[in-house]
């Protein structure tokens, strides 16, 4: 396993300095950990200007209703929204990280992940897109992010996942850029199957001590000053924090999570007559079922993971989860 994940960006463009109101809220760790992946996970977006074969006004006016809505955002919502809006930005950053990292890849060696345009998260609801590499091609899922463990919450997104079903369009991607098709694919995703994901507060926190942990330990064994022994004991601390990464309970949790919703968006497709919907929530619930065997075979070491009965009980226990999964029960 090649124990490296890629550096963070160190200075970030003015215009998009993200919001950093609520951060008061959050842990030391997690304010850290903000600071260290959200700033360039922000520019990691897909940006819409760069897609000149669009018709360059359309591009102009989604930009300028985004703009509209950032403005809408910063002077409204509660402190309570502003600090679930951060955290949720934190595990964004993360999942999208340790998905797509050599090092860890939590969803598997053929999974990565795409930061969706500010333009589709704000109004189509995606803000990861899952490209995943088969022998018969690319899939793809588009992920939502949440933190909060109010099941009326997460109702309320996954009624737009219903909605969606019912009219058989599922959920589209205006602006994506493939990471894995040569020639790379540059244009929009339309019925793409979408899932809602999250874990509670105490696993960021979990997450973000580790991911500190590994950048100061990295960062300090490759600082001379140190000299070799204390550069080596770093580098061992900076090991020992990413296998961890690579290994935690979290990847587990987020695929229950999507199998859970896969399951039952697929029955609600076919309960409404909507077989092309079902059709892809199915497929999409294969290849998920390909990934959890994965983590599961001795066959693929790196990826294997093992829980023990204190961390399955954390994943059961965890507030989000639990949400998600009272909140599919009115489905």
């Amino acid at each position: 396993m090649s124990e490296r994940i890629p550096p963070e960006q160190s200075s970030v463009s003015k215009n998009l300095r993200p919001n950093e109101r609520g951060l008061e809220s959050l842990s030391e760790e997690e304010r850290k950990a903000w600071h260290l992946l959200v700033p360039a996970h922000k520019i990691s977006a897909i940006q819409p200007e760069s897609f000149t074969g669009y018709d360059q006004q359309a591009i102009k006016r989604d930009l300028e209703a985004v703009e509209k809505k950032e403005q809408i955002f910063s002077r409204e919502g509660s402190g309570e929204q502003a600090r679930t809006q951060r955290r949720a930005e934190l595990l964004e950053a993360m999942l999208n990280e340790q998905i797509s990292a050599k090092a860890t890849k939590w969803l598997g060696n053929d999974s990565e992940s795409i930061v969706a345009s500010r333009y589709d998260d704000i109004f189509n609801g995606v803000d990861l897109i899952l490209e995943i590499v088969r022998e018969e091609g690319f899939k793809h899922l588009a992920l939502n992010i949440d933190v909060t463990s109010s099941p009326s919450h997460l109702y309320e997104k996954l009624s737009g996942i219903k909605e969606k079903i019912r009219s058989g369009t599922l959920s589209r991607v205006k602006y994506f850029r493939s990471k894995g098709t040569q020639p790379k694919f540059m244009g929009e995703l339309s019925n793409l199957p979408k899932v809602v994901i999250g874990v509670d507060a105490k696993t960021i926190r979990e997450l973000s001590m580790l991911r500190i942990d590994y950048h100061t330990a990295r960062k300090g064994s490759k600082l001379e000053e140190n000299g070799a022994e204390i550069r080596k004991s770093l580098a061992k601390k900076a090991g020992e924090a990413l296998r961890k990464m690579a290994k935690h309970r979290i990847q587990i949790l987020i695929i229950k999570e999507i199998e859970l919703q896969l399951h039952a968006f697929s029955e609600f497709a076919r309960k409404h007559n909507q077989e092309e919907a079902a059709s892809a929530y199915e497929s999409a619930l294969e290849t998920i079922g390909q990934i959890k065997a994965s983590k599961q075979s001795p066959n693929n070491p790196d990826l294997k993971i093992i829980l023990s009965q204190e961390d399955a009980e954390k994943n059961d226990n965890d507030e989000v989860y639990q949400a998600l999964a009272l909140a599919l029960k009115d489905l």
